[in-house]
């Protein structure tokens, strides 16, 4: 069984791995971070991995660690949340999905889970990658915010995002609502707080630019510092 020590901890996460499709919580996306950087030395060499639920509580920076129910219901969705490779084309000709796990289960006070054979090989050694510090990751409170801190960190040395279509967007944020449809509400919920809030607690500052089509937005890109 893997310890985690109270060092800081950075996490390699491949790009398929952030973006996916589905809206997760802060909980479960959070989760997903910690649960990886807990196997990512033995991802090659066991399938199955183990986390003490009091260890995976802090590393959360959640301190309901007897609400066994509410982890369960994270790992639920973490099972049944898709990874898409190649959603933004890096270069690749294949297509790919999977869930996020492929197993989880608590019991005595220890979280066991599992990944798909061939992600944990992508996982491992991802050609393009963004580090996340979980550290830093302990510090957002809301979903989007963290979403779009993971996707814009692999674009720092380059410092923009490049441009991206609105539907694509919405697609990585896991912004489905119907009430997306209209801009205001995406800008205002999806793009203005989260990028106010990255600003706040992260380690780059963002700021939003817009292309139009005729009178319609129809794609963003994010400047990066």
């Amino acid at each position: 069984m893997k310890l985690i020590s109270n060092s800081p901890e950075r996490v390699k996460k491949h790009v398929a791995a952030i973006h996916t499709s589905g809206e997760l919580s802060l909980l479960e996306r959070k989760m997903a971070n910690v649960l990886l950087l807990n196997a990512y030395d033995e991802l090659l060499t066991k399938p199955t991995h183990t986390l003490p639920v009091k260890h995976l509580c802090a590393m959360l920076g959640w301190d309901d660690s007897n609400n066994t129910e509410r982890l369960q219901e994270a790992l639920r969705k973490l099972n049944s949340t898709s990874i898409e490779f190649n959603m933004m084309e890096d270069g690749k000709q294949s297509w790919h999905v999977m869930s996020m796990l492929s197993y989880g289960n608590i019991e005595q006070g220890i979280c066991t889970y599992r990944y798909d054979e061939y992600l944990a090989k992508r996982l491992y050694d991802p050609e393009i990658y963004a580090i996340i510090n979980i550290g830093i990751q302990q510090r957002f409170e809301g979903s989007y915010a963290l979403t779009l801190y993971e996707n814009c960190l692999r674009y720092k040395s380059v410092g923009t995002t490049g441009w991206l279509e609105l539907d694509v967007f919405k697609k990585i944020m896991g912004a489905n609502y119907p009430m997306y449809d209209e801009f205001k509400y995406l800008k205002r919920n999806v793009i203005d707080k989260p990028i106010e809030e990255i600003n706040r607690v992260s380690d780059i500052q963002l700021l939003a630019e817009y292309k139009k089509q005729g009178r319609k937005v129809s794609a963003v890109r994010f400047m990066i510092t």
